[in-house]
C-alpha cells in the first residue's frame, strides 16, 4: 500500500495484529542536516510532532533492564521483538511523515538534477564558445600565413619591380588595416551577441523560476482550499453524527419511557385483577359463612324443636303431645321447664 493512502481500521480479534513505529529507545522524527524549512503545514493538521517516552533515547538504559521489559510486554506496550506498539491513527500518521521525507528527498535529487543539467548546458555553451574561438584563431594564423607568403612575395616583386612596390604596398596596408577593422567589428559583434544570448539565458532562467514559483504558489492555495473544504466536510460529518446519536438515544429514551408507561399499566392491571379476585374471595367467603350461619340456625332451631318434643312427651302428667309450635306456650316457658 503506498505511503498517500491510509490503512483501514479492519475489525478482528484483539491482538491480532500490532502497529510499530521503530524499535524500542529508536528516535522516530529525524531530519537531514541539509532540510528546508518547511512551511506546508504551520499549525500541524498533517503531522502531529508528539513525544514517546518509549522512543526517548536517553530513557532506552532504564527500558533495557529486564524487569522493565519484561513489565512493558505485560502492558502490552512493546512487542517480543522490541518493537514498540501503537495506535493505527499514530502509524497513519508517521507513514504520512516517511512520505514527506521521500517526498522531499525526490525534491531535493530533482534540484540537483536540475542544477546539474544547467551547469552541463554552460559547460556545453563555453566548449562551444571554445571551439568557435579555437576555429577562428586558427583562421587568423592561416590569414597571417597568407600574409608572410603575399609579403615575401611582394618583396620578390620589390626587387623585379621596383616601381610598383610603394603603390602596391600601400594599397595592401589598406586591405590590411580594412581586414582588422573589419575582424575588430566582427569581434566586436560576436561579443555583443555573446552577451545578449548569456542575458536571454538569464531571463528564460528567471522566467522558468518565476513559473515554478507561481506554480508552488498555486498548488499551496489548491492545497490550503482543499483542507479548509475538509476540515469543513468533517465537521459536518462530526456535527451530524452527533445528531444522529442524539436522535438515537432519544429514540431509546422515548422507547424506554413507553415500555415504562406498558409495564405501569400492566401492573395497574394486575393490582385491578388481584383486587377485583381478592373482592371475589371476600365475597364468596361471606357469603359461605353466610351459608354456615344459616345452617347452623336452621340446624340448632331443628335440635330445639327435638328436645321441646321430647320434654313435652316426658311431662309428670304423662301426656302425650306432639312435636309442633302451636302446643308450646312461649319461649319463657320452655327455657323454665329447661
Amino acid at each position: 500500500m503506498p505511503l498517500e493512502s491510509k490503512i483501514p481500521m479492519v475489525p478482528g480479534p484483539e491482538g491480532a495484529y500490532n502497529f510499530a513505529r521503530r524499535k524500542l529507545g529508536e528516535r522516530l522524527w529525524i531530519s537531514a542536516p541539509d532540510a528546508e524549512f518547511n512551511l506546508s503545514d504551520p499549525y500541524g493538521y498533517e503531522i502531529e510532532w508528539t513525544y514517546d517516552s518509549l522512543h526517548d533515547k536517553h530513557l532506552l538504559p532504564h527500558f533495557s533492564k529486564p524487569n522493565v521489559i519484561r513489565h512493558l510486554l505485560k502492558a502490552g506496550f512493546i512487542t517480543k521483538n522490541l518493537d514498540a506498539k501503537c495506535s493505527l491513527r499514530d502509524y497513519n500518521m508517521y507513514r504520512r511523515y516517511l512520505r514527506r521525507l521521500h517526498c522531499d528527498s525526490i525534491k531535493k535529487e530533482l534540484n540537483r538534477i536540475t542544477k546539474q543539467s544547467i551547469e552541463e548546458k554552460a559547460i556545453q555553451y563555453a566548449q562551444h564558445q571554445a571551439e568557435k574561438e579555437v576555429k577562428r584563431l586558427k583562421e587568423k594564423e592561416r590569414l597571417m600565413e597568407l600574409r608572410k607568403f603575399a609579403i615575401k612575395e611582394i618583396k620578390m616583386a620589390e626587387r623585379l619591380k621596383r616601381q610598383k612596390q610603394r603603390a602596391i604596398k600601400k594599397k595592401i596596408e589598406k586591405r590590411l588595416i580594412l581586414l582588422e577593422l573589419q575582424k575588430r567589428e566582427a569581434q566586436q559583434m560576436r561579443y555583443m551577441k555573446s552577451i545578449q544570448k548569456a542575458e536571454l539565458i538569464q531571463q528564460k532562467q528567471k522566467a522558468a523560476q518565476a513559473i515554478r514559483r507561481q506554480k508552488i504558489i498555486h498548488t499551496l492555495l489548491e492545497w490550503s482550499k482543499k483542507e479548509r473544504v475538509r476540515k469543513k466536510m468533517m465537521d459536518l460529518r462530526l456535527i451530524q453524527e452527533r445528531e444522529e446519536k442524539r436522535r438515537i438515544v432519544k429514540e431509546k429514551w422515548e422507547e424506554r419511557q413507553e415500555f415504562q408507561k406498558k409495564q405501569i399499566e400492566k401492573e395497574q392491571f394486575l393490582l385491578k385483577c388481584l383486587e377485583d379476585q381478592r373482592k371475589e374471595f371476600i365475597e364468596a367467603y361471606e357469603e359461605k359463612v353466610r351459608r354456615e350461619t344459616e345452617r347452623m340456625k336452621n340446624l340448632f332451631h331443628d335440635v330445639r324443636m327435638y328436645i321441646r318434643c321430647y320434654l313435652a312427651r316426658q311431662m309428670p302428667s304423662k301426656r302425650m303431645r306432639i312435636c309442633c309450635p302451636k302446643y308450646f306456650y312461649n319461649e319463657e316457658v320452655y327455657f323454665i321447664r329447661i
